[in-house]
């Protein structure tokens, strides 16, 4: 009786949705303890620290509602891709971009992928998802984002003890090619494509 539920649940874009989501929140996650500590080293102040560290989730912020209207027409994937790619430029960004403005602007373009991404992750699992069971699969959905933030500060943590910020970037840029590879293969769906 339980397993055709769980069954229309766990289809094959709803695992690699879930690992999409995974990876990226495995990023933003890794970098809540460690930034704070790579920009004190850099010669920023307290203040420029916080504005630095919050200005993500205030670009994203704004731009979730406007995502949110384009996914009416555009399909998820092309927002899932364009918000992954981000996240591996900006990767990418951390290691050679100075504080305060430089940095600034890559922590908003960071923001701008963490929009894209999650919105369209959001979106794609709940179109998917079978109308009867939708509320237990964005549950079991949202288990990545747990287990992400329970997991990737502490990784965070010993990489830059271990093996300094350089590693800890690249396993970011890791994180995020991974992730990018993992949408291509979702399948591509038009906005009258949902489950009833």
């Amino acid at each position: 009786m339980t397993t055709q539920p769980m069954r229309n649940i766990f289809t094959r874009d709803f695992i690699l949705a879930s690992f999409v989501q995974f990876a990226l929140a495995f990023v933003f996650c890794i970098l809540i303890p460690t930034l704070p500590i790579y920009l004190s080293q850099s010669g920023s102040k307290e203040v420029e620290i916080g504005v630095l560290t919050g200005v993500l989730a205030v670009s994203s912020l704004i731009l979730r509602p406007l995502v949110g209207r384009a996914l009416l027409k555009i399909p998820e994937q092309i927002f899932m891709t364009a918000g992954a790619l981000l996240y591996a430029i900006t990767s990418v960004a951390y290691l050679f971009t100075p504080p305060f403005w430089p940095f600034l602007i890559v922590r908003v373009v960071h923001g701008i992928g963490l929009a894209f991404s999650s919105t369209a992750i959001f979106t794609l699992i709940a179109n998917i998802s079978p109308e009867a069971h939708r509320g237990q699969s964005l549950s079991y959905f949202f288990l990545t984002y747990n287990f992400a933030g329970a997991l990737a500060p502490p990784l965070g943590m010993f990489l830059i003890n271990h093996f300094g910020f350089t590693v800890l970037f690249l396993t970011c840029l890791g994180l995020s090619l991974c992730s990018l590879m993992i949408t291509k293969k979702l399948g591509m769906r038009t906005e009258t494509e949902t489950v009833r």
